[in-house]
């Protein structure tokens, strides 16, 4: 079924995947995959009535992002990795929508990213994608503007081009905005 649900979201990303290769590896190793920088973990889950996995998250650490700031050295590279995590893709399948799979595998993957000592939460978001960018924002996540710079306090400033929004959500401290979207994590929760 992964390899099913992985299309819905690994379809809108800016790279080819093969949704059969991605579903081998994440059922390889009780959902874990090995990823430059750190461990990805695929997430799923379905009705209480049902065997059949219905929704699926993928939280991994930001492998572009931490491999774009290479000049920090590895030693920050490796701190961007242990606070940083990208939940890369969502997928919910329809007749499941609107049934809580996905506000649950979000919950799930935050309480993963608090056991790792994670920081801060991302997720690139399709700028013109309203009910989706609407579903983050319900969840507690701010949004960045179209190609607005974010300062995440742990490294230089970020931005999302290409019809992409970042959605940003720290898991202790605070998000505010001026011209750049400031998120300043607190203490490893």
């Amino acid at each position: 079924m992964i390899a099913e649900l992985a299309p819905m979201a690994l379809a809108a990303g800016e790279e080819e995947y093969d949704a059969s290769q991605f579903a081998a590896a994440a059922c390889a190793d009780g959902g874990r995959i090995r990823v430059p920088h750190g461990t990805g973990r695929v997430l799923v889950s379905g009705l209480p009535d049902s065997p059949v996995p219905v929704g699926l998250l993928y939280l991994l650490p930001p492998v572009r992002l931490i491999t774009a700031h290479r000049d920090l050295g590895s030693a920050a590279q490796a701190r961007l990795a242990a606070g940083l995590c990208e939940i890369e893709l969502v997928a919910v399948a329809a007749p499941a929508r609107r049934t809580g799979v996905g506000s649950a595998l979000l919950e799930a993957a935050h309480a993963l990213a608090a056991d790792d000592h994670v920081r801060v939460l991302l997720a690139k978001v399709a700028a013109q994608d309203f009910p989706v960018l609407r579903w983050w924002r319900h969840r507690g996540y701010t949004l960045a503007r179209p190609g607005q710079d974010v300062r995440l306090h742990l490294q230089p400033p970020i931005t999302c081009h290409d019809g992409y929004r970042l959605a940003v959500h720290p898991l202790t401290g605070t998000v505010t905005e001026d011209r750049l979207l400031h998120v300043r994590p607190g203490k490893n929760p």
